[in-house]
């Protein structure tokens, strides 16, 4: 595992995985109802960025196998940001986002990968306002 830094045409050649819908790859594998909860939260980080700018510490997730660099984890913020950078480009033809953390795992095989998609998915969910005052 090692920490590093995407630029943005590097982020946009990231290859996707069968859970992976972003850039609507693989929409056909989903429900109605998820694409567009997908949908809803890609626009919600979309304007978040906008607003706060880009957080630089939370990074994507990449699974490097075979050559190849797949998204592990954070589609819907690597969505926002082409977003984000599509329209600056076609507005200004200035990049806004260029670079984005990313942590990368070097993968052994398919089944490792799916099993870090699994952990990252299912051992984590979002904050209540009671985790807030604990913390």
């Amino acid at each position: 595992m090692r920490i590093s830094i995407l630029n943005y045409e590097e982020l946009k050649s990231l290859e996707m995985t069968i859970i992976n819908r972003a850039n609507g790859n693989n929409k056909s594998t989903y429900t109605e109802r998820q694409n567009v909860r997908y949908e809803n939260r890609v626009k919600r980080l979309e304007r978040v960025i906008r607003k706060q700018g880009y957080d630089k510490h939370i990074p994507l997730y990449i699974g490097c196998l075979d050559g190849k660099k797949y998204i592990l984890d954070g589609q819907g913020r690597r969505d926002a940001i082409i977003r984000i950078n599509e329209k600056s480009l076609a507005e200004s033809n200035t990049i806004q986002i260029s670079e984005i953390p990313c942590i990368e795992y070097d993968l052994a095989s398919r089944l490792e990968m799916f099993n870090i998609i699994k952990t990252m998915n299912t051992n984590h969910s979002d904050w209540k306002s009671t985790d807030f005052v604990r913390a």
